[in-house]
């Protein structure tokens, strides 16, 4: 049964909301956290434009910052019937605000050889899972600029496993 409705208008400040109910039998107390963001769902990437061959591109992965922690970019490439990422941006180099953190990466004069798939990482701070987004880009030479083709957005969550290990006595 509600007992009561919190209304919160022109939130501007992360916080824990208590809610306390008791009665004859006891007291129940649930934390609920309010996180304010200013990136819609906490996770967001974006590409400045279309690119083609030696253009400068720029990727931005911005996430809210009390959600989520260790951004980074990676580089996703096939070599053979193998897939390796390569790390090209880490959390140090990120900007942060007031309620986000973003990590951009900037390709100068991109070419045929950039291209591959993008995907942005983080660590979601309660579940320890780790989440990403990513984006497919085919960087097409001048002669091939009308048929670019670029851009699949894929999201991903990948349960954390924490290990433990004992030491034997």
């Amino acid at each position: 049964q509600t007992a009561g409705t919190l209304i919160i208008e022109d939130a501007t400040t992360s916080g824990v909301y208590s809610c306390i109910a008791s009665n004859k039998i006891g007291t129940e107390r649930r934390d609920i956290s309010f996180l304010v963001s200013d990136v819609a769902n906490g996770f967001h990437i974006t590409l400045d434009k279309v690119p083609k061959e030696g253009d400068n591109m720029t990727l931005t992965c911005s996430v809210n910052k009390y959600l989520y922690t260790n951004i980074s970019w990676v580089l996703r490439r096939r070599v053979g019937n193998r897939t390796i990422d390569h790390s090209i941006s880490k959390q140090r180099s990120a900007t942060t605000t007031e309620y986000s953190t973003i990590l951009t990466v900037t390709v100068h004069n991109a070419t045929q050889a950039d291209s591959g798939v993008y995907e942005c990482r983080a660590t979601n701070t309660y579940s320890g899972d780790t989440v990403s987004q990513s984006k497919e880009i085919f960087i097409t030479g001048e002669h091939l600029a009308r048929r670019t083709h670029f851009s699949r957005t894929s999201k991903q969550r990948r349960k954390h496993y924490a290990t433990e290990s004992r030491a034997a006595h």
